[in-house]
């Protein structure tokens, strides 16, 4: 149901393989500290925290991301004020494109070991397929050898850590947090007798009689009450939120996924939900590449509701208040959005409304991984700095410029955080938001998933042709079904299981 990253993960798997060799040589380690194996999850050798003791000079250390916009800048003030705190390291941000370049790009990189980067940061899909790449290592390691850093790891929000743990082990070691918001047009909501905080729909069933009702009222310019893009994510964290595995072996935390769960009652209920809501003129699905398409909706009032990622909250703000860049929208060029100001548009925001309740799903965003490369002090060096990034100062700079969750509770407390989210409209949001982030459930974080990205794609292409070419739900379910499982398939095959 549509291309992959099939073509290009034997050839990265082999090499990183190779790679994963040579970096378990030079850490020492044996055979068993190799990566792969189709989800051990051991990593590519120890972590040589203290080897940046022996450098003779400041370290160089270079990090691919994919921040654009103010978070950007915010990352790079981090950068700055790190470096102006020591005299060992210094960090090269290095611009990457979007999720899917920057995994090309480490992909084609990983032929040649010299050429890969310190740290790298994709998305919340890739955790299993990095621990089976064998070019990373697991920061639980550097935990272990560096125990003061514990500290730091334990005032972490519970759903963090079980989100990027596979078999109790812990991967990435910085991340980029974000969850799921609903935007609600006040106006509208008062408009057709809602209040737009107590009527805040917190059941999908919900979500559908407030649609109704906005729909009833015949406000002027509304066509579809609620918007959202055609994407996978939103589904997933419906089946999470309702505690619905989408693969075996404990939804992939216990061992490596090898068998679909995703053909259930719980799916099938949600599909035919969103097709029913497409069907009664409640919902209006726009293309997942247009980014500007659900938002226009929201800011020329045809939509009342938004639901979207929490990273979107500083986007809409600046659309309100008329500072929205191209940049801030991943867009190339010099599009003109001197217009796209609504400084009247009246929004709060809620939480994902669930089956049975609202706030639940995972954790979604991007998370820092070490490279495990040949060189022991670079590797000491990234995770000094990415424990400098975990600091409660950091985070707290993170959380109000940079978009994301905080994912230490020390910074959460923080005051200069605290009236952020007091005395601003996107911070008051993102605080909005942010409960759900806090009780999502850490027995049941969502997926560990290989061919993660692959089944998003045919979840989303299933999407579409509920709602786009009107196929029914359960035979469009049953698709995606058989096409995930030969995803599984072929990935066993790749990290030989």
């Amino acid at each position: 149901m549509g291309p992959s990253h099939r073509n290009l993960r034997r050839p990265f798997l082999l090499a990183a393989c190779a790679l994963a060799l040579v970096a378990t040589a030079c850490s020492g380690g044996g055979d068993e500290d190799a990566g792969g194996g189709g989800g051990t999850a051991s990593g590519a050798g120890e972590c040589p925290v203290d080897a940046i003791d022996s450098a003779d000079g400041p370290v160089e250390i270079d990090l691919w991301h994919t921040e654009i916009g103010l978070n950007v800048k915010a990352l790079q003030k981090i950068v700055d004020r790190y470096e102006a705190s020591q005299d060992k390291v210094e960090v090269n941000l290095q611009y990457q494109g979007t999720f899917e370049e920057q995994l090309k790009k480490y992909e084609e990189a990983s032929v040649d070991p010299d050429s890969l980067p310190d740290i790298v940061s994709p998305d919340d899909t890739v955790t299993q397929y990095m621990a089976d790449s064998g070019t990373v290592i697991p920061v639980q390691s550097c935990i272990d050898a560096d125990p003061e850093a514990q500290e730091i790891y334990d005032d972490m929000v519970p759903i963090v850590d079980a989100a990027y743990s596979i078999e109790g082990v812990l991967w990435p070691g910085a991340f980029a947090a974000a969850g799921a918001a609903t935007f609600i047009n006040e106006e509208h909501f008062i408009a057709a007798g809602l209040d737009p905080e107590t009527d805040q729909p917190q059941t999908l069933a919900e979500l559908r009689t407030v649609a109704e009702t906005i729909k009833a009222a015949n406000i002027e310019g509304v066509t579809e009450p609620l918007v959202m893009r055609i994407e996978a994510w939103p589904l997933e964290f419906l089946t999470s939120g309702a505690l619905q595995p989408v693969v075996n072996e404990d939804n992939g935390r216990s061992g490596l996924a090898t068998e679909s769960e995703y053909a259930n009652d719980t799916t099938l209920e949600i599909l035919e939900y969103l097709d029913g809501m497409v069907d009664d003129g409640l919902l209006k699905y726009t293309d997942n590449a247009d980014v500007i398409a659900p938002y226009l909706s929201m800011a020329t009032e045809t939509s009342s509701m938004l639901i979207d990622s929490s990273s979107a909250i500083r986007t809409v703000d600046g659309a309100v208040q008329g500072t929205l860049t191209p940049d801030q929208l991943g867009l190339e060029g010099n599009e003109d959005l001197s217009g796209f100001s609504f400084p009247t548009l009246r929004l709060t925001v809620g939480e994902l409304p669930g089956l049975t309740e609202p706030g639940k799903g995972q954790m979604g965003g991007a998370a820092w991984y070490i490279v495990a490369g040949e060189d022991d002090v670079k590797v000491a060096a990234a995770w000094d700095f990415m424990k400098y990034f975990n600091q409660t100062e950091q985070q707290v700079t993170w959380a109000m410029d940079g978009s994301s969750f905080p994912v230490r509770e020390s910074a959460a407390a923080d005051p200069e955080l605290q009236a952020y989210w007091t005395d601003t409209q996107s911070g008051r949001w993102m605080a909005e938001a942010y409960k759900g982030f806090t009780t999502l459930d850490p027995d049941f974080p969502g997926p560990v998933i290989g061919p993660y990205r692959e089944f998003r794609l045919e979840v989303k292409n299933g999407l579409e042709a509920i709602v786009l070419n009107g196929d029914d739900p359960a035979t469009a379910m049953e698709d995606v079904d058989a096409a995930f499982q030969e995803a599984l398939d072929e990935y066993a095959i790749d990290v030989g299981a």
